[in-house]
């Protein structure tokens, strides 16, 4: 039997301008980074050919994971390639640490340290809530905001010790994270706006304050990078200069720069190239209704074209006039058109 392609085109609605497709930033090992891309419906995971969309349905959700390492958090297990672990609740923020993704877990005024290895191995536990975690300088850094608005750090070390650091700051009511560049640095937001930190010993030197929100830093070839309102920006001794402002840069994560459709690789001269396109994701390798409703869900979002293989019968076999689809086509429109009622009716 011949088959033929039929190319369907669907435009998002106005209505779902919250939904819209983003990339996130790479999420694949430390060897290769690009092997996994969050995106903010789904992953696409590269193979053979290129990116393919990996559909939420292969984790039974959510449509957004946590994803590091090469490490993707579902709602039914925690999957590394082609391994299944059992899933890990209230999962909060990853980081990657000497290759083994390390995740803090929340459950409820509680955090604990668990690593994804070949099972899930528990390195700490406190009563303190937390809010982020990363990775550097060897060891692994927990930070969150006390009663008091200071900056509670936790330090991790290697051979399993740990030290808790409190450092005053103005931090009531704002929510923080941890990135790792040349120094640990803490970024805050607020309704005020948000704000970069070098965290020194017992103080904040504060690098980057705007309004507007603030993304990174990262350090690519011994240049200090943030994203300021959309802006690439470089640190030249005390100052910010503009590295690029022809785009609009939404994330900013290992060495790489994120638009709303693509991924930038970084060097020490400022973008160096496009390494990843929305538009080149390909259709998942994948039967499963469910799987092909949100792909077409997602090529909608995003203003892609699906492709769809229909059974064209040979000459005279047909029962109608023109080529018959299989019904089993429209199940996936009809999946997709479900979550869009669904949707507009929330």
């Amino acid at each position: 039997m011949r088959r033929a392609a039929i190319f369907i085109v669907l435009v998002a609605s106005p209505g779902y301008a919250h939904q819209t497709p983003a990339v996130l930033g790479p999420a694949g090992p430390s060897a290769d980074p690009l092997a996994l891309v969050r995106i903010a419906h789904g992953v696409a995971i590269r193979g053979e050919g290129g990116h393919r969309f990996g559909c939420p349905a292969s984790w039974a959700g959510p449509e957004r994971p946590l994803a590091a390492g090469g490490v993707i958090f579902g709602a039914d297990g925690t999957y590394r390639g082609d391994e299944t672990l059992a899933p890990l609740e209230g999962v909060f923020a990853l980081t990657v640490h000497r290759d083994v993704v390390t995740a803090l877990v929340r459950d409820g005024s509680s955090s604990r340290v668990v690593e994804i290895g070949t099972r899930v191995t528990e390195r700490f536990v406190t009563s303190a809530r937390l809010d982020d975690i990363a990775a550097y300088d060897g060891a692994i850094f927990l930070a969150g905001v006390d009663g008091e608005g200071g900056l509670r750090i936790v330090e991790l070390a290697s051979d399993g010790h740990s030290a808790t650091t409190t450092i005053a700051a103005d931090l009531r009511g704002a929510s923080v994270e941890l990135a790792a560049a040349d120094a640990l640095y803490v970024r805050a937001r607020d309704g005020r706006g948000t704000r970069i930190g070098r965290i020194e010993a017992d103080a904040i030197a504060w690098i980057a304050t705007s309004s507007a929100v603030l993304f990174g830093p990262t350090l690519v070839d011994g240049v200090l990078y943030v994203v300021d309102d959309g802006r690439l920006v470089r640190r030249d001794g005390d100052a910010w200069s503009i590295v690029d402002e022809t785009r609009r840069y939404t994330c900013l994560s290992r060495r790489h720069a994120c638009t709303l459709d693509a991924l930038y690789a970084l060097d020490g001269e400022g973008v160096h190239e496009r390494v990843f396109q929305m538009s080149s994701i390909a259709p998942p390798a994948s039967d499963d209704a469910e799987c092909r409703a949100q792909w077409i869900d997602f090529a909608s979002e995003a203003g892609l074209a699906t492709t769809v293989d229909a059974p064209i019968e040979p000459a005279g076999g047909c029962r109608s006039t023109g080529g018959a689809v299989s019904p089993s086509l429209l199940i996936p429109l009809l999946v997709a058109d479900r979550r869009r009622r669904r949707r507009r009716e929330r």
